[in-house]
């Protein structure tokens, strides 16, 4: 009776354990990752092909705390009014103290892939016109796999 007592018992508080050290390494593991300040700037169509286009989106990251900063993975999804354009993925990048950097990240789109009026949009080059979503995810490596922090930032329709 004792044993079948002890055994639940035993692995309710071995799975709270491990599930409070992965969340406190992984607090420590991401840093000061999780203080980046990431501002979402303006799309727009940098080349017509006749089966593509390419979309350049400018987004800006800002390092605020007084140390450099390390992300091993950087990944932005973009979407347009709720449709998925793409991913751009960046590696091993170091942010300073302070230091804010500009990113143009490029999108090629295949005209298959789209609605007939998103792909008007893009021909006309009419980006303001549609509400754009970029996901952004920034990941650390760690023994217990990557971890990071993600965001969801949103540029309107004017």
């Amino acid at each position: 009776m004792r044993k079948t007592f002890l055994v639940p018992l035993f692995l309710l508080f071995g799975t709270i354990i491990i599930a409070a050290m992965y969340f406190v390494v992984g607090n420590l593991m991401i840093g000061d990752v999780k203080n980046l300040e990431v501002k979402f700037i303006n799309v727009t169509v940098s080349k017509l092909e006749l089966d593509h286009a390419v979309l350049d989106v400018s987004v800006k990251i800002k390092n605020p705390v007084d140390k450099d900063v390390r992300v091993d993975i950087l990944r932005f999804s973009l979407y347009m009014n709720g449709t998925y354009m793409g991913d751009v993925n960046l590696e091993n990048v170091t942010l300073k103290p302070g230091q804010e950097i500009e990113l143009t990240l490029n999108y090629t789109v295949t005209y298959s892939s789209l609605d007939v009026k998103l792909l008007k949009v893009i021909v006309e080059n009419r980006t303001s016109a549609v509400s754009w979503n970029l996901v952004c995810r920034f990941g650390v490596n760690t023994p217990i796999g990557e971890i990071g922090k993600s965001l969801n930032l949103t540029l309107e329709s004017s």
